[in-house]
């Protein structure tokens, strides 16, 4: 599809990140615990992708791309922790073998604090301000994003509640898309 785009962008950007996902994440996730970044970028991509096949790219599309770019990260991270003892049998490496359990931990709820906070921050930065109602509504969502992670992250060794966190992360990346999509209108 992107071959019959008028914009050039959704072919360099799709090709970028079929490149990026299968030719530099696939192979290094059997190399490197951090192959999960080339990943993300690929994953952070098809926004942009799709709104340059529509004709126009707003900033908003930047904004989503950003967020999903850093939602995978305590994404990746919330999964091996829930199934940290199937990563340590993997014979790849993960982040989970390179630190300390607790360090993971603190790193997926850094990740879960900044996931939370960039929408309503990068609102402010876009070249038309958006309505009050939305950053207002961005505030709100990334407090009980940040206020719910911690005591989620207290697992009780069954990964339960790194489950109930990605899931919890999953509705704010839903609800913050949400947002975007009713903003870019």
């Amino acid at each position: 599809l992107a071959l019959c785009a008028e914009d050039a962008r959704a072919l360099l950007w799709a090709a970028a990140a079929a490149v990026l996902y299968n030719g530099v994440y696939t192979p290094l996730k059997r190399l490197s615990a951090l192959a999960f970044l080339p990943g993300a970028v690929a994953g952070a991509l098809p926004p942009a992708i799709g709104a340059a096949m529509a004709g126009s790219v707003p900033p908003p599309v930047f904004l989503l791309a950003a967020i999903l770019f850093v939602w995978q990260l305590p994404h990746a991270w919330l999964i091996q922790l829930a199934y940290q003892d199937d990563y340590r049998r993997l014979p790849f490496p993960s982040v989970g073998k390179l630190i300390p359990e607790r360090w993971l931990r603190r790193l997926v709820l850094g990740g879960c604090l900044v996931f939370a906070a960039l929408p309503p921050l990068l609102l402010g930065a876009l070249p038309e301000p958006a309505p009050p109602g939305f950053r207002g509504a961005a505030w709100l969502l990334a407090l009980a994003l940040a206020l719910a992670s911690r005591p989620l992250l207290e697992d009780r060794g069954d990964g339960r509640g790194c489950r109930r966190l990605e899931l919890l992360l999953r509705a704010g990346l839903v609800a913050q898309a949400g947002l975007l999509v009713l903003l870019a209108r």
